[in-house]
């Protein structure tokens, strides 16, 4: 960061007029162990001393600075503060002139813009003036209006600029004569401004500089800009026709601004190349679609999906939906199953024919399946083929005499059996008959005759049988039975026998087919026998073996009915009497459990669940379900499937998604004074709603919403419609005038009338010093620099007011370091005390001080910084200068030899910040770079090595830093754009880029872009960000990051409830923060009370350091901390040893302990 020149040209009224230099006010955020700096300048012309100057005196007199306020150089400084800079005196002020005032009515008195006194004529404006086209009392509408020594200037009276013709006569100011206007100005060539960080602008006045010389940007447009020479301004310098600006250099395009590409790591992800060219944006493609080309496309199949290519082949659908792979032939003799999507294995060969019972098959196409044809009556089945019968299955016919035939089974052919020896085969029933006699032996003709065989054994000569006798085998013989009497034979019931006609035997024979023999008669079959048959659905039965009747009933299991076709029972191929759809057909199970009973259902039903179901709406018609919502009638009718319409959008009339017209809902227009319109539900249009009236108001519509507006004398204080204007402001003393308005005013008494608040008398040791009544006695006259006594009474710069009385020197700054303290007076002295043994406070000795003694030698510095057992101070000039502990070059004056008294860095003379490390330290130099000298064990000097250096070597890559903050053994540094940057020791994590490697070289902290204050300790980091919240990251072993935990974060974590931190210190393993209310915070290592809250437990969180409520500053050490106070004194806390805590004992204090001798 650069250090502004600020000038005293404000003259008191005895004509007495500051001589010292112009003096830089520190603006820079603080070093390690932690320093912050003060933004006051001390005056070299003190309280009783002769100031009278070459110039002689002056009678022009400028308002008393406020206590506290703040220092400046430039508007912006003082933005925030709603102020503008008073250049001349260098602090914020409420104005300088009316221009600074908003609005019309407000105008500029004391450097304070207030509300201006109406009129028309200046009678009414005493010690004042009536702005003829204002129509307000101001100080002056000319020149003429002001003393002579003034000039007029926006309706405001300022000092007119010193005459001269020589610079000599300007110099009791600290200016310069400029020769054309002849007057005192700040400058008139950058050579009268500080070297390197201001230029003399066109107003003469000593400008800072807006930019480094030669540092780049970019412009929100993305043009370049390089900063020129004076570092006034920036000047354009566009890159190439083929680059874009990033960081203020020129990077060649890696695309066309947007040219769209597919994502490499998904399918489903298009990228368009930025604005700038050098980057992709990714963007998801919506469902059901893939990247190609640059575009989104539906896809045409199910990514990663198999189907059927042909019959022979499977395909897969590429990954990205958008086509498929080379098909895979399925292997010999198999065929792609369309059902499953995969190659099956036949079950046939393709056209090849069969037969299944009487049912000739053919082998489909695919081989996975037959095509059925039962063969018709009198055909039978024959490979494959269906063939007419030739003969009666089972029949007989002769194919000779000797020789008979039987049909085959399938009736399409015969076999031939040999007719037994001594028969023949009769051509009419193809049936091979005995012999009737042997040829040539006689036999029996008949019964009542014999005969003899003929020679062919086929005739017989006849003999006639005795009347008893009957012929048998050729020989008549007594009679056994009754001929053709019948029988049952004996153990057969497929035999009958009958009593011969000779009535001498019992010639058996069997029964007709499909009969048995029952009482001596071949009588027909009932059932087949050993065939089931079924006993309704529920039972079987087998028929017996005689055919005439059955065996017992066997009932079926449960799950199974008896089949007709069978007469076995079998399990169900459905439950009988249930339900089920086949499309859009019912089908209803039969009663046996086999088969169903089919119903289809009509056009405007639907089957589901095996019911035939009404449509309710029209398979794929629209309707509205809500205001946002369309739903689609499912393809079976029997529902609804739900979308909400696009954004912006409204379900309308027959199912539209329709886009609004308006935004549904309360808009920000009114109708009118009392009505305020709101946009319909459905986005389609507007309606007006009347506002309501309530107690001592009416019904008001404002920005669009419904409130009330008082009537005169009333407020609604308490936020309420309800009860309407509830509080007459009148006469309120707790609203007096306007809700809120509270007549209590601070440090006095006051009472409302009218609707003004007055002022009494003030309290003792206050007074109403801005003459405002709203804030009372508003100024502690006991404290305050600037009315120390009574109003107006301003003590010198850098002198505080103790007691209403002007005197001592104020603290500017603290630094803390391992076991030793500094603070910085506002003479430029700097006072240390604690440990001594290696020379760190800077007085010649090597003895230990329990209260502040004074560093020798020099009184300019503007910045202090510790490190473990070093101080470092930086002077006016940007030299450096260091004493204490050097084994390892901290001191940066090219020896390891420890200095008891301070040295001057080697080779520095630029420096704009210092912070100091362990056993190293680092500058801030005006160019932006960073330099650094000491131990470099872990790349803490951030050159790229791990070499020591006795003198400062540039941190490499950075030339941009606007504050740096040394660590242990690491260093951080904040950029212009808030980010920030860390190097050296990373073992657990400080350097904030989640990783735990050591990094010799500067890396960007991970996630943080908004950063005003960075602050590094033992192996920890933490920055202060410009919402007013702290991030933490590294070491948490005792819950130094403070977000409630001890874990280790490697990226930066939040501290918890911290939000309005305006500055943060940074110890070994503890940190703390002053808040807006001057309050201090801390969180970490306890053990030596260096949280400051009364105890030594360790905080994951930030509790409240004891009795602080004014501080200014707050600075950790190792097991120390110390806070600079409103009032310019010091306070520590912590462990005591050596005399750390500056109060004159070695005790340990948990709370904090005013340093002796401070201020």
């Amino acid at each position: 960061m650069f250090n502004r020149l600020v000038w005293t040209v404000a003259l008191v009224m005895v004509g007495c007029s500051p001589t010292a230099p112009r003096n830089p006010i520190d603006t820079r955020a603080d070093a390690a162990l932690d320093v912050v700096a003060d933004d006051r300048a001390p005056s070299e012309c003190e309280a009783g001393r002769d100031c009278s100057d070459a110039g002689g005196p002056q009678d022009v007199v400028a308002p008393p600075v406020d206590a506290g306020a703040i220092a400046c150089q430039a508007d912006p400084a003082c933005a925030a503060l709603g102020q503008v800079c008073d250049r001349d005196r260098g602090v914020c002020v409420g104005c300088r002139t009316r221009a600074d005032c908003a609005g019309e009515s407000q105008v500029c008195t004391a450097q304070r813009c207030g509300r201006g006194v109406a009129c028309t004529s200046s009678r009414q404006c005493p010690g004042q003036v009536c702005h003829a086209t204002l129509g307000l009392c101001v100080d002056c509408g000319a020149d003429g209006d002001c003393p002579a020594d003034q000039q007029c200037r926006d309706a405001t009276c300022v000092a007119r600029p010193r005459a001269c013709t020589s610079s000599r006569q300007c110099s009791d100011l600290g200016l310069v004569c400029e020769p054309t206007r002849m007057v005192c100005v700040e400058c008139t060539g950058d050579n009268d401004c500080a070297a390197m960080t201001e230029f003399c602008g066109a107003d003469n006045r000593c400008t800072p500089r807006v930019c480094v010389p030669a540092a780049a940007r970019c412009t929100t447009a993305g043009a370049r800009e390089v900063c020129n020479a004076r570092g006034s301004s920036y000047d354009a310098a566009n890159c190439g026709a083929s680059e874009s600006c990033r960081h203020g250099a020129c990077v060649p395009r890696i695309c066309a601004p947007g040219a769209a590409r597919c994502a490499s790591e998904s399918f489903t992800r298009r990228e368009v190349c930025d604005a700038d060219g050098l980057a992709y944006t990714g963007t998801a493609c919506a469902a059901g679609e893939s990247c190609r080309a640059g575009l989104c496309v539906m896809q045409t199949c199910t990514p990663g999906a198999s189907s059927c290519a042909g019959g022979t082949a499977v395909r897969r659908c590429n990954d990205d939906g958008l086509g498929y792979a080379a098909a895979t032939a399925c292997p010999s003799m198999s065929t792609c199953n369309p059902g499953t999507n995969l190659c099956a294995s036949w079950v046939c060969t393709p056209g090849s024919r069969s037969c299944e019972g009487n049912t000739a098959r053919t082998c489909n196409p695919d081989g996975l399946g037959y095509t059925a044809s039962p063969c018709g009556a009198m055909q039978s089945c024959a490979a494959g083929y269906c063939a007419s019968w030739v003969c009666t299955p089972g029949s007989y016919s002769c194919a000779g005499l000797n020789t008979r035939r039987q049909c085959n089974g399938d009736g399409l052919g015969y076999t031939p059996i040999a007719c037994p020896a001594m028969t023949a085969c009769l051509a009419g029933t193809g049936a091979c008959t005995p012999w009737t006699c042997t040829p040539g032996a006689a036999t029996c003709a008949s019964s009542r005759a014999r005969s003899l065989c003929n020679a062919d054994g086929q005739g017989r000569t006849e003999v006639p049988c005795g009347s008893t006798e009957s012929c048998r085998e050729g020989t008549c013989r007594p009679r056994i039975c009754v001929p053709g009497a019948t029988r049952c034979a004996a153990g057969s019931t497929a035999v009958i026998e009958t009593c011969a006609a000779d009535g001498l035997v019992w010639d058996p024979a069997p029964c007709a087919g499909s009969q048995s023999c029952s009482g001596g008669a071949c009588r027909a079959w009932l059932c087949t026998p050993g065939t089931p048959v079924c006993v309704g659905t529920t039972g079987t039965r087998i028929c017996n073996p005689d055919g005439l009747s059955y065996g017992a009933t066997t009932i079926c299991g449960t799950g199974a009915s008896c089949a007709d076709a069978t007469g076995l029972c079998a399990g169900w191929i459905c439950t009988p009497g249930s339900a089920s759809c086949e499309g859009n057909t019912r089908r209803a199970c039969n009663p046996d459990g086999f088969g169903y009973t089919t119903t289809a259902c009509t056009a405007t039903q639907t089957c589901s669940a095996g019911v035939c179901l009404n449509q309710i709406c029209t398979p794929g018609s629209y309707s509205c379900l809500d205001v946002n919502t369309r739903r689609q009638c499912n393809s079976d009718g029997l529902g609804y499937a739900a979308a909400a319409c696009p954004a912006m959008n409204a379900c309308l009339g027959a199912g539209a998604c329709t886009a609004w017209t308006c935004t549904p809902g309360p808009t920000a227009v009114c109708a009118n004074g009392a009505e305020r319109q709101e946009c319909a539900a459905d986005g389609q249009g507007y309606l007006s709603v009347a506002c309501a009236g309530a107690s001592n108001a009416t019904g008001a519509c404002t920005s669009g919403a419904c409130g009330i507006a008082c009537n005169v004398g009333y407020g609604n204080c308490d936020g309420s419609a309800a009860n309407g204007c509830e509080v007459n402001t009148l006469t309120s003393a707790a609203n007096c005038g306007s809700c809120g308005a509270s007549c209590a005013p601070a440090n006095a008494v006051g009472a409302c009338a009218a609707g003004a608040c007055t002022v009494g008398a003030c309290n003792a040791g206050f007074g109403d010093c801005d003459g405002i009544a709203a804030n009372g006695c508003e100024t502690d006259l006991r404290t305050s620099a600037t009315h120390c006594g009574r109003c107006g009474n301003t003590c010198s710069t850098g002198v505080m007011c103790t007691a209403s009385a002007c005197g001592g020197r104020a603290v500017m700054e603290l630094a803390v370091g391992a076991s030793h303290a500094c603070a910085r007076r506002s003479s430029g002295a700097v006072a240390c005390w604690g440990y001594n043994i290696y020379g760190a406070l800077g007085n010649g000795t090597t003895t230990n001080a329990l209260t502040p003694v004074t560093v020798s030698s020099f009184s300019d510095a503007v910045e202090v910084t510790t490190g473990a057992y070093h101080t470092c101070a930086r002077r006016t000039s940007g030299a450096v200068v260091c004493w204490g502990y050097n084994p390892y070059g901290a001191l940066g004056n090219g020896t390891a030899t420890n200095a008891y008294t301070p040295v001057t860095v080697s080779g520095l003379s630029d420096a704009v910040q210092i912070s100091g490390g362990y056993y190293h330290t680092c500058a801030l130099r005006s160019t932006g770079a960073v330099v650094c000298w000491g131990n470099n064990s872990y790349g803490q000097l951030g050159n790229g090595s791990t070499t020591t250096s006795h003198t400062p070597v540039t941190v490499t890559g950075l030339i941009d830093a606007v504050q740096l903050s040394s660590g242990a053994y690491h260093v951080c540094a904040r950029r212009a754009t808030g980010a920030v940057v860390c190097w050296g020791r990373n073992t657990y994590g400080g350097l904030g880029n989640n990783t735990a490697t050591t990094a010799y070289s500067p890396v960007i902290v991970s996630g943080l872009t908004d950063a005003v204050q960075v602050r590094s300790g033992g192996d920890h980091s933490c920055a202060l960000r410009s919402t007013g919240a702290v991030v933490c990251w590294g070491n948490n072993a005792y819950g130094q990051l403070g977000n409630s935990s001890t874990t280790n974060s490697y990226t930066p974590v939040t501290v918890t409830g911290l939000t309005d931190a305006t500055q943060v210190g940074i110890g070994y393993n503890h940190s703390c923060a002053r808040r807006t209310s001057g309050a201090v915070v801390c969180w970490g290592y306890n053990s030596s009370g260096q949280l400051g809250n009364g105890s030594a437990t360790a905080a994951t969180a930030p509790i409240t350091a004891t009795g602080l409520t004014d501080a200014v500053q707050v600075a950790a050490g190792a097991s120390n901390t110390c806070a600079r106070r409103a009032s310019g004194a010091v306070a520590c806390w912590g462990l005591n040893s050596y005399g750390t805590i500056g109060n004159g004992t070695t005790a340990t204090a948990y709370v904090p302990m005013a340093v002796t001798g401070l201020p």
